[in-house]
């Protein structure tokens, strides 16, 4: 999970609403390994969706920022580049120069070079690389923003609605069958055995080409939302129900179901309600939560330290902590 800046357009408190349940989420999913509350665990369970929230919302504002540079005549392609080391670098580098510098603190780490070229993502291992395995959403991010660019270029300069859509879809159809065939190639034989969650982690729920959906819906409602907001509310409801119905669907996260299909309506989902977030007259506009922005802003640095705010209260040591976190 990137950082995501909003200042090139008006604050809204709706999408600060957002990213703060997504880190809440999130918290809560690393926080149920180690509690035995049950509502915690009951919410836990699920809490993983919280990057694919981020996900969406970090698409759309991203893609958000170079659309208005390309209206501007003001794109530069290297500008956007430092920006995005400027905001993302200086304290994921921090979070590694403490973790490989004091070894007590980084037991299980995959080498310096996967992180700094932001491939830690690729091969994780969560039994014997998990201290920073949280990094993985921001591989993806990074990754994606590579292109993100030339690709934006593309269809800005193209305005082809159907190509759009073509391509839309066809990312969403492509995520499907490669998930699919990965599960049934790799997953499938190891189903009822001790290497499920460390295979369906490192084939499918860490690598990026498993995971673009909730960027790539970004990116899209980015291209549309104008036109899609007079229906704010229809796309609330459609937002709750779709939520809902991808819990149920990845209720056993493992499954051909929630692999292949969970990820696609559980990203679709959030779009909807991004969408109504975004209409100044819908229901979404309505809630209200007095000082929602300062959660917001510092979600990113709280993602990057998460896990060791965890681990203090609970009186886990580090290595034992990290060696059984999931995500």
């Amino acid at each position: 999970m990137g950082r995501i800046n909003n200042s090139v357009t008006k604050r809204l408190p709706q999408l600060d609403l957002l990213r703060t349940i997504a880190i809440l989420l999130v918290f809560l999913w690393h926080v149920s390994n180690l509690t035995s509350l049950t509502w915690i665990k009951a919410v836990g369970h699920f809490g993983w969706i919280g990057v694919d929230l981020f996900f969406v919302l970090s698409g759309y504002l991203i893609t958000q920022i170079l659309l208005r540079s390309f209206q501007n005549n003001q794109i530069s392609f290297l500008k956007f580049y430092f920006r995005r080391c400027l905001r993302i670098w200086p304290a994921y580098l921090f979070m590694l120069f403490i973790f490989f510098s004091f070894p007590v603190f980084s037991p299980h780490l995959p080498p310096l070079w996967k992180f700094l070229t932001f491939t830690q993502n690729f091969g994780l291992d969560i039994h014997s690389q998990g201290t920073f395995s949280h990094a993985w959403s921001l591989c993806i991010e990074e990754q994606f923003y590579l292109v993100l660019p030339l690709a934006i270029s593309f269809l800005y300069r193209k305005s082809n609605t159907r190509l759009s859509l073509i391509l839309f879809w066809g990312s969403i159809l492509a995520g499907i069958l490669l998930r699919f065939t990965i599960w049934k190639e790799v997953i499938e034989p190891v189903y009822n055995t001790d290497l499920l969650k460390m295979s369906f982690y490192k084939w499918i729920y860490y690598p990026t080409y498993c995971r673009l959906d909730g960027l790539i819906t970004g990116v899209a409602i980015a291209f549309t939302w104008k036109k899609l907001v007079r229906y704010a509310n229809y796309f609330f409801i459609a937002g709750v129900v779709g939520v809902a119905i991808a819990l149920g669907i990845t209720r056993d996260q493992f499954s051909l179901l929630s692999s292949t299909l969970g990820f696609p309506v559980l990203n679709l989902s959030f779009g909807a309600l991004l969408i109504s977030a975004l209409a100044p007259t819908g229901w979404f506009s309505k809630i209200r939560v007095p000082g929602i922005k300062w959660p917001a802003i510092f979600s990113y640095s709280f993602y990057l330290i998460h896990k060791q705010i965890i681990a203090l209260p609970f009186g886990r040591p580090s290595n034992e902590y990290f060696f059984l976190t999931e995500m």
